[in-house]
């Protein structure tokens, strides 16, 4: 009988991929909502040729879901999770990598020994899809760069490009590696064609544009040793239990030789990056001019928060992975609840709430949370949810109304480096993205006289901050706490007993959230334990008394 438990997770690529065997362990009836952003690795390769949304992190958490019971189903994981290798720059004979991919493609290579022949041959149908579309581009754009390749990225491409719909892409490849039926994996936004771009504001007036400028910048000019890093899906990500993966798990194939060299962001270490020039303010979606837009959320989101019971906010980059999954316009609406919320002291462990949502938090700092404390971790959740509302409750207005009344939302907290407010005045196109228009409102009296059915912007100054809920954080930042306040989008956070950020558990659990301790192995394991990291014998357990 299957569980009756149904569990919904928040997250990017690397750092939940470690606990997704804890968390199918309770129910198969999951969800796993993942950002489109990723625009390094060699997604940005396919990209930059191709176009389209970031499909890294897609392409990763099916692969941790993939079934291995029998040969054949391991053998095609092992396939579609190998990475082609990078190539010896003295050499003078053609590209290695290229010419495995060819191997590869024309069904010759070692890794499709084990496969059934109607297997291999659906497999390779997209994968020539995929080799069709890159001789397509090849008068248009720069050559293709196989080195490092995923095979796995390069399936779900020409899936993409052959069913023109990226669900059915991720559908189709769900259904090849075998993953639980009731299982699902959902890009956040309805997108396809279109390439995704996130920008990050920071408190200093400075912004940056691109998830990897803003998590993990490289030398795009030079090149990385491969002995000294390791691959994007395997890199340690914060709360990422590195010693959950086994190298068969890995999407770094022990095929590749590990003396040769990759060029741009291929691999990388995040440990090893120079922290921010100034914390965070908000993340947000730009278009290629580098203006705000706001997307369309997914609308398999809808239906699958509508019936999941347990809400988890997992581990790993806070700005990069969960934020952007947020701030989609009417995730928050969908996540909050419909009105205030009192737990009584001393909130027991074993919820008996209709929805529990948990924050797993990080267990220890990367480039974009230096300094931070528990608070401020859901403080930015809240104020990136709060954002959603805002806007979804604008557009819909707008949408309701001949001549509409809004304005698009501009965060009284942003500032420059002087400390004034920063911020354009912004107009919702019928596209629903934000474009700067003159600073002076219209006259609300007036009549357009172009033409007498056509939609009127109507410009609303944004309310003061001294009207808002502004929630400040221990480190005096402040963020937006209105409509909701962050017990309306968490019951509960998790963290590390050895993990190196402070939680306020009393100013915490003030706010309605339990925070619940995970506690480090008390034994000594074959596996080292990393001070930090969450081990998932323990977050099960504890976990088993919260997911409903």
């Amino acid at each position: 009988m299957s569980s009756p438990r149904s569990i919904a997770v928040f997250s990017g690529g690397s750092a939940v991929n470690a606990f997704v065997s804890v968390l199918q362990g309770f129910t198969d009836d999951m969800s796993y909502i993942m950002p489109v952003s990723d625009d390094g690795g060699s997604t940005s390769e396919i990209i930059k040729v191709l176009g389209g949304p970031g499909i890294g992190d897609l392409r990763s958490r099916v692969v941790r879901l993939a079934e291995t019971s029998s040969f054949e189903s391991k053998a095609v994981r092992d396939l579609l999770s190998y990475r082609l290798p990078c190539d010896d720059p003295s050499s003078d004979r053609r590209s290695s990598a290229k010419a495995e991919w060819l191997d590869i493609l024309e069904g010759s290579h070692p890794l499709w020994d084990g496969i059934s022949h109607p297997y291999r041959e659906t497999i390779r149908t997209f994968l020539a899809h995929f080799q069709h579309e890159l001789v397509k581009s090849s008068t248009r754009r720069p050559p293709f760069n196989f080195e490092g390749g995923s095979i796995g990225n390069f399936f779900l491409t020409g899936s993409r490009l052959f069913f023109d719909n990226l669900d059915a892409a991720v559908f189709q490849f769900m259904r090849i590696m075998r993953v639980p039926p009731r299982t699902e994996v959902v890009p956040v936004l309805e997108t396809n064609r279109g390439s995704v771009m996130i920008a990050a504001a920071l408190r200093d007036g400075t912004t940056i544009f691109g998830q990897c400028e803003i998590s993990h910048p490289g030398n795009t000019g030079g090149s990385i040793e491969l002995s000294q890093t390791k691959s994007l899906d395997a890199c340690s990500d914060a709360g990422h239990d590195s010693s959950a993966s086994s190298p068969a798990e890995s999407d770094f194939s022990a095929h590749s030789p590990p003396s040769r060299t990759c060029s741009q962001n291929l691999f990388f270490n995040k440990g090893s990056c120079q922290t921010l020039c100034s914390p965070i303010r908000r993340i947000y979606y730009v278009n290629r001019e580098h203006q705000e837009i706001f997307p369309d959320m997914n609308p398999l989101i809808s239906s699958q928060l509508s019936r999941k019971r347990t809400i988890v906010y997992g581990c790993g980059s806070l700005y990069t992975s969960i934020l952007p999954c947020l701030v989609v316009p009417g995730v928050g609406r969908l996540l909050a609840d419909p009105g205030p919320r009192q737990l009584a002291p001393p909130y027991p462990i074993r919820c008996h709430l209709s929805r529990v949502k948990i924050l797993m938090l990080n267990g220890s700092y990367d480039r974009e949370t230096s300094c931070y404390t528990a608070l401020d971790f859901i403080f930015a959740i809240t104020d990136a949810l709060n954002y959603s509302c805002i806007v979804d409750d604008r557009r819909s207005r707008a949408r309701r109304t001949s001549v509409p009344d809004i304005q698009g939302y501009i965060n009284p907290f942003d500032r420059d480096k002087e400390g004034k407010p920063v911020g354009l005045e912004w107009w919702v196109d019928d596209h629903h993205s934000l474009e700067p228009q003159s600073m002076t409102p219209p006259d609300r009296r007036s009549t357009p006289t172009q033409n007498e059915n056509a939609a009127y912007p109507i410009r609303h100054a944004t309310p003061p901050a001294d009207e808002m809920d502004i929630l400040t954080s221990t480190m005096g930042r402040t963020y937006l706490g209105s409509p909701y306040q962050p017990g309306a989008f968490m019951t509960h956070m998790l963290y590390p007993e050895d993990g190196s950020i402070p939680v306020e558990v009393d100013r915490i659990e003030a706010l309605g959230i339990r925070c619940v301790r995970v506690k480090k192995p008390m034994v000594s394991t074959s596996i080292p334990h990393t001070p930090g990291f969450y081990d998932p014998e323990e977050l099960s357990e504890v976990l088993d008394h919260l997911i409903v």
